[in-house]
This record gives C-alpha cells, structure tokens and sequence, in this order.
C-alpha cells in the first residue's frame, strides 16, 4: 500500500500504511471493542437509497456514533487508541493565524503535535480515524461500506462548522 493523503479542515493529512503484523493486531481489537460503533458507522451507507452523497451525517447521526464508541473505551484507552492509530500520520498546513503546521504523530512527540494540530478543531480527529481506516483497511471498507471516501468528506464538511457549507441534512430548517 502507499501512503493515502487527504485535506481536512484545511490541513493536509498523510497515513504511512502500518506493518502488516500492527494492522492485523489493531483490526482485531477494533472488532472486539468497537463492534457496535462500526456497525453504527456500516448502517450510514446502508440507510441511503441514493448516491454515497445522500449519506446522513447530520450531528444527530454521527453523535450516535461516537456516543458507541466512547461508550466502548474509557477516557485513557480511547486516547491511547488514537496515539495508536495516528502513529504513522503527518500533516502539513497553516492554522487560522496563517502560521505553518508541520507535525508528525510518531512516538515520542504525539501530545505536542496533537496539542498544536488540533487546538480548536478538535472533532477533526474522527475524519482523520477514519482516513487512517481507509489506508490500511481498503478491502474490509470497500466492502462492508463502500463510499468510505464520501462520509469523511461530509464529516470534514460538519467539522468546519459555519466555515464551510454544510451538506442539506445539516442545514437548520426555517
């Protein structure tokens, strides 16, 4: 596999594949502990008659999502969960003052880059799992979910929040 880039929240993203023997281990403990938050995550694909577009991804939806899977870890794993999925993830923008962000996740300087790539943007985590998913899970998403690709962009769209249009099933009626 190679390294699978993505912009979210105006940042640009890269997700280094894992070694085969880390990715069979952290697949196997994402079934056994967060089986229900990525059957939650399986049924926004399914639940659409019509194109990857349609997909519901309004906060109602993915809240129920992420209620599974903070419900599934405690405070501690699911950080550690996320130092470990984002080990092999760099990134390269500019925060809103314009001043450059170069950060890699990898051991020993995670909390530093975190803290400063994620200071207010932090449900940006959530599109970047799930960017971290596609990379090294492709046959099990293209799969079990198909459109991968489209809910992270939708997400992206709900995480920018006022800064970006929001898909039709965001919008506030009235």
């Amino acid at each position: 596999m190679k390294v699978k880039e993505k912009v979210i929240d105006g940042l640009t993203f890269s997700v280094a594949p894992f070694p085969a023997l880390e990715a069979l281990r952290l697949k196997s403990y994402l079934v056994k502990t967060l089986g229900p938050a990525l059957a939650s995550a399986i049924d926004l694909f399914r639940g659409t008659k019509g194109s990857a577009s349609d997909i519901d991804v309004s906060g109602k939806s993915l809240a129920g999502v992420v209620e599974k899977l903070t419900a599934s870890l405690g405070e501690d794993d699911f950080v550690a969960l996320v130092r470990r999925m984002f080990r092999y993830v760099s990134v390269n923008g500019k925060n809103e003052d314009g001043k450059p962000i170069v950060a890699q996740f990898g051991d020993g300087f995670f909390e530093d880059a975190f803290d400063r790539v994620f200071e207010g943007r932090l449900f940006s985590i959530y599109p970047v799992m799930l960017l971290v998913l596609e990379a090294n899970y492709p046959d099990f998403f293209g799969k079990a979910a198909g459109s991968i690709g489209s809910l992270t962009r939708r997400i992206n769209t709900f995480a920018q929040g006022s800064g970006g249009a929001k898909p039709d099933s965001m919008k506030s009626e009235g």
